[in-house]
């Protein structure tokens, strides 16, 4: 009990201390804790704008939240039983849909596992989330509506697939100012769609399975598989078919079998492979897809927070003796 008291304490010090806007706020459902909060949506409730949360690990869902005030929100990453130096502790911190609607103007959300994000507001940053909507999920898994300067950026974006609907990935409505870099895209049937949107930057992405829009720039992206609907501004893209075509630096019909390395976690696997032939072809000589470009993708989602990847020390130590303690730690850039 002592061991894991120091635990939370200790973690809990690191991000007060990282973290400087407002108030901080534990949220935590698993039994024998002591948290402000036990679901999403009762701590945004009980929070003040410009408060931080910090969602801690467990096997549970946090729940569905509707956002309404400016919150920067935090979960612990995910895939961190597949990368190294991840944490301690590798339960990811799961919600299921996040709605972010007037008032939430500011907020950022990073480390967590998500359902499903809908951006109906503007400046707002989704940064190093795995966002996955199950096969049944009737939307697509990330949305933005009516919206502008919004990044979406170093997030692991997949809708499982299920052919007999189409959603996408990502998909943009009536937005501008756009940013959505350095992510892996999968759709259920295409990755990006985009509509009545206008100064969007797709850059050093994967693009899994497909684009369809216009009038937006696609730059140093790697398209799997999958069509390409549109007329764009496409400069050093990678594409597995004619997709994109020869010009302003596009590369056609590359196979990708020589292009990742195709092995380790889910996302290590998407990292370029030696003398990959997306190794410094993207703009200004970066590589192409998302470990290439000013930042690159960060392996299990590790939000900018020191996290503590081990923790040793006795179950058991009597009253009159010192608590030996070894923890190792390890510091995640922002990027």
């Amino acid at each position: 009990m002592k061991k894991n008291i120091l635990f939370n304490m200790i973690a809990i010090s690191i991000v007060i201390s990282s973290v400087v806007l407002g108030s901080v706020w534990r949220v935590n459902n698993n039994t024998g804790t002591s948290p402000d909060f036990t679901t999403l949506q009762a701590a945004h409730d009980g929070a003040a704008y410009g408060d931080t949360l910090y969602i801690e690990g467990s096997s549970t869902s946090y729940g569905d939240a509707v956002i309404t005030k400016q919150l920067t929100v935090i979960g612990p990453g995910y895939f961190l039983t597949e990368n190294p130096n991840t944490q301690a502790n590798p339960l990811n911190g799961i919600v299921g849909t996040v709605t972010l609607n007037n008032g939430s103007q500011g907020s950022e959300f990073s480390g967590l596992q998500m359902n499903h994000v809908a951006v109906n507001t503007d400046e707002i940053i989704i940064r190093r989330n795995y966002i996955v909507a199950t096969a049944t999920y009737s939307a697509s898994t990330v949305q933005i509506n009516n919206s502008q300067n919004v990044l979406v950026t170093q997030n692991y974006i997949y809708h499982v697939p299920n052919h007999n609907s189409t959603y996408y990935g990502v998909e943009i409505n009536n937005g501008s100012f756009i940013t959505v870099q350095n992510n892996f895209i999968r759709g259920r049937v295409s990755s990006l769609y985009f509509v009545d949107s206008g100064s969007c930057v797709f850059r050093n992405n994967i693009i899994y399975d497909g684009v369809s829009g216009s009038g937006q720039q696609l730059i140093n992206n790697i398209l799997f598989s999958g069509t390409y609907s549109g007329e764009n501004d496409l400069l050093n893209n990678l594409c597995n078919g004619d997709q994109f075509g020869t010009g302003n630096g596009n590369q056609s019909n590359i196979d990708m079998n020589i292009v990742f390395t195709g092995t380790g976690s889910t996302d290590g696997q998407w990292q370029l492979v030696f003398n990959s032939p997306a190794s410094g072809a993207g703009f200004d000589g970066e590589d192409c897809g998302m470990f290439g470009g000013l930042t690159p993708y960060v392996l299990s989602g590790m939000p900018n927070i020191p996290a503590i990847y081990q923790f040793v020390a006795p179950s058991v130590v009597s009253p009159t003796s010192a608590l030996p303690v070894h923890i190792e730690a390890k510091s995640h850039s922002e990027e």
